[in-house]
């Protein structure tokens, strides 16, 4: 790590408090460190900035290390927070884990080395957790416009969710179907259900052949109106497939 990691010790024990800063300053990456000794202080503090790594002592002039921990996860403070304590208490250090603590570790094994080795551990495990859920928050808004595009298109939309066998229609395809959502069970075969029997095959032949081939899927089909009569239709879909080439989903108007 060669940039400048910001950390907050909150400690009231200044012997302690040093012991940190001397570790800190034998680590081999640039530290820029802010104290202080009481747990309304830290969750001052730690509303007015962020930290890339909290180390916490657990006993503490107006409270102690897990409330402090529970407050700062209520107030949405995802930094890593490193609990440190003068008591080896098993009992104390799932309590502090289960409210969100990052790590745990005993005063007595302070040193440059577990120190290091603990932010790098927690700071690494804090950025990959930041970068999939900006990964997940951009794919589920990526899925909300395409819904919308699917919603507001004046044709007949249609999205195959293939390993598990979901089919999504959009109003517009039931309009064209005379159907009531509660009337399809969006899936393959409630679709080919609706083809006239003389055409299903066909239609099977063309799903295949482009899922296994590539071959362009655009069969001519009639499908069944509720009310009874049967509409000619074309379809036109193209699928997609998993880095490793297995089919995934098909979409297709």
């Amino acid at each position: 790590m060669e940039e400048t990691l910001k950390i907050l010790v909150v400690d009231d024990d200044e012997v302690d408090r040093m012991a940190v800063r001397r570790a800190l300053k034998a680590a081999d990456f640039q530290v820029e460190l802010a104290e202080v000794s009481t747990c309304t202080a830290a969750i001052a503090t730690l509303q007015d900035q962020e930290f890339d790594c909290i180390f916490i002592d657990f006993l503490l002039p107006d409270g102690n290390g897990l409330s402090l921990v529970r407050a700062a996860r209520r107030a949405n403070v995802q930094s890593p927070l490193v609990i440190l304590t003068g008591q080896g208490d098993e009992q104390t250090a799932v309590q502090v884990m289960k409210a969100g603590a990052s790590d745990y570790l005993l005063k007595d094994q302070v040193t440059n080395g577990n120190l290091s080795q603990i932010i790098r551990n927690v700071v690494r495990l804090h950025r990959a957790e930041v970068e999939a859920q900006q990964a997940n928050q951009k794919l589920r808004e990526s899925e909300q416009r395409y819904r919308l595009v699917l919603e507001g298109s004046g044709d007949g939309i249609w999205d195959w969710d293939i390993v598990n066998d979901q089919l999504y229609w959009n109003d517009r395809l039931f309009e064209i179907t005379g159907l009531d959502q509660s009337d399809f069970d969006g899936t393959q075969q409630a679709f080919l259900a609706l083809v006239h029997p003389e055409d299903q095959s066909q239609v099977k032949q063309a799903v295949q052949a482009h899922l296994d081939h590539n071959i362009e899927f655009n069969p001519e089909f009639r499908l069944r109106h509720s009310s009874g009569e049967y509409r000619n239709c074309i379809a036109r879909g193209k699928v997609q497939r998993h880095q490793q080439g297995d089919p995934l989903r098909m979409a297709g108007i």
